[in-house]
C-alpha cells in the first residue's frame, strides 16, 4: 500500500471517530436530554430542567422517545409528562 494510501486512510478513521464523538457528546448531553423533554411536550420549561440531574433527565428523555407513560429513577416512578412521582399531583 502506498504511503499517500495510508495517510488517507488514517485521516479518514481520525475524522469518522472525531464524527462519533461529537455526535456521542452532543447526544448525551444534559441540553440534549432537557431539549428533547421540552419538544415532546413533557415540561415547558428548558430553564428549570437545567437544574435537575443530567442522570435524571437522561431517564425521563429515554422514556418520553419511546412514548412512556412514566420512567423509574433512584428507585420511585415518574410520570413523563411533568416529571413528577406518580401518585402526586
Amino acid at each position: 500500500m502506498e504511503h499517500k494510501t495510508k495517510m488517507g486512510l488514517m485521516v479518514s478513521l481520525g475524522v469518522a471517530l472525531a464524527a462519533v464523538g461529537v455526535w456521542y457528546y452532543v447526544t448525551h448531553t444534559k441540553r440534549y436530554y432537557a431539549s428533547t423533554i421540552v419538544r415532546l411536550g413533557g415540561s415547558s420549561s428548558f430553564v428549570f430542567l437545567m437544574t435537575l440531574e443530567q442522570a435524571y433527565l437522561k431517564a425521563w428523555c429515554t422514556a418520553i422517545v419511546k412514548a412512556k407513560q412514566t420512567f423509574s429513577y433512584k428507585g420511585k416512578d415518574y410520570n413523563t409528562q411533568g416529571g413528577m412521582l406518580v401518585g402526586t399531583t
